[in-house]
């Protein structure tokens, strides 16, 4: 629960029943992607992506990794200022910037992947996973561009997992009064903004879930986060997964039941998690 309320903290009231614990990111992501796919199904990934979720999701789920390639990266040129460099007279060890914009999902980006993912499969992606803030690229996708990738997720009915470890690990210029809510943020070093609270607040699902209770995302939103990056606690293993479909909780549940947290560890993050009076006085 203190994690749940530390996860919730300017997003809304997560329902304690949609949180599933475990042993680490990797073990909730795993069977996560259980949960919601068949061995072979097709997952879009924006690339370039963290090399170990080929792990996470094709050992033992056996998912099918669908890059969802940077429409930028197919053109023959890059821009650099008001230039326009050819790709072909570069030489060896010749560099170009290229923006953090140039990676973000679009609809027509991962339109391509979904019609990629078709061919090669055989059928629809089941999910499109985004590591937000994202690993490799340190950047944090604007509000525009996750919302859009949850409106898009809705309308293909395709799952979006939202891969939340670095969420508290963002740095910011002490002059950056951004909000991080703001849309012309585009070269991805605003400020955070979790993809619950953009979901929870989309124009066809919104406000409570079902009797009052959670943030009413919907059954197509799911979060994933550890304690291992934003707190060093890699060691201590502590997973958690947010979703609001009801169908995947109990599933998850079992699951988890085989890479559980130990007690010990569980004290531990429900003493660290609390306020800090809560934590003055229980010392």
């Amino acid at each position: 629960l203190r994690l749940g309320e530390w996860e919730g903290e300017g997003t809304g009231s997560l329902d304690p029943e949609g949180l599933v614990l475990g042993a680490g990111c990797n073990a909730v992501l795993e069977n996560l992607c259980l949960c919601l796919t068949e061995p072979g199904d097709g997952v879009l990934m924006p690339a370039p992506y963290y090399a170990a979720f080929e792990f996470d999701l094709v050992a033992r789920a056996g998912c099918a990794i669908i890059p969802v390639e940077p429409l930028a990266s197919a053109s023959a040129s890059a821009s650099a200022g008001d230039d326009v460099v050819d790709l072909d007279v570069l030489g060896a060890g010749s560099t170009i910037p290229i923006p953090a914009e140039a990676y973000y999902p679009t609809r027509s980006s991962l339109d391509a992947a979904y019609e990629r993912a078709e061919r090669e499969t055989g059928s629809p992606p089941r999910a499109l996973l985004l590591s937000h803030p994202n690993n490799p690229l340190g950047v944090c996708y604007p509000s525009r561009v996750v919302r859009e990738c949850v409106d898009w997720c809705r309308e293909r009915e395709v799952h979006l997992i939202s891969d939340e470890i670095y969420a508290g690990s963002v740095f910011r210029d002490d002059d950056d009064k951004d909000s991080g809510d703001d849309d012309d943020d585009d070269d991805g070093s605003g400020g955070f903004v979790s993809a619950l609270k953009l979901a929870a607040g989309g124009h066809d699902v919104g406000g409570e879930g079902e009797g009052g209770v959670g943030l009413g995302i919907g059954p197509y939103v799911h979060l994933v986060y550890a304690l291992s990056k934003d707190f060093a606690l890699s060691g201590l293993r502590v997973g958690a997964c947010y979703s609001e479909n009801d169908e995947i909780r109990l599933p998850m549940q079992k699951l988890n039941d085989l890479c559980q947290i130990s007690s010990q560890t569980q004290t531990l993050a429900e003493r660290m998690l609390s306020s800090s009076s809560s934590s003055s006085s229980s010392s």
